[in-house]
């Protein structure tokens, strides 16, 4: 944060709070705009985008207490491997390993051994 603006370690150490209390209540899109408005020089492209990188980086390893403590990042993590394990390959799909085969008929063939 001290990198990025130009102030004093006490002020962006109390802005950091309030950042904390803030997510909260509020969307992180929210909060960046409020951050992005209140500089007061006029930010290009490169810096607006520096400025919403940081800010997006800290909101979402802030723990939240709607989400038991919880980062945003935490839950998104949770929320793709979800995703990735509930996916279940029918019988008649073409096999994940890229053979161009059915699954039935590739990786997910039954073999007899006796």
């Amino acid at each position: 944060m001290l990198k990025l603006f130009v102030m004093p370690k006490e002020y962006a150490i109390e802005n950091i709070y309030m950042l904390v209390s803030d997510v909260q209540i509020r969307s992180i899109n929210e909060i960046i705009e409020d951050i992005i408005q209140g500089i007061d020089v006029k930010l290009g492209k490169d810096g607006r985008f520096n400025v919403e990188q940081v800010i997006n980086k800290l909101l979402k390893n802030i723990p939240i207490w709607k989400f038991k403590g919880a980062t945003i990042n935490q839950i998104n993590d949770q929320t793709q491997e979800k995703n990735f394990e509930e996916k279940k390959i029918g019988r008649n799909e073409h096999c994940p390993c890229g053979s161009g085969k059915k699954y039935k008929n590739c990786c997910g063939k039954v073999i007899k051994l006796f």
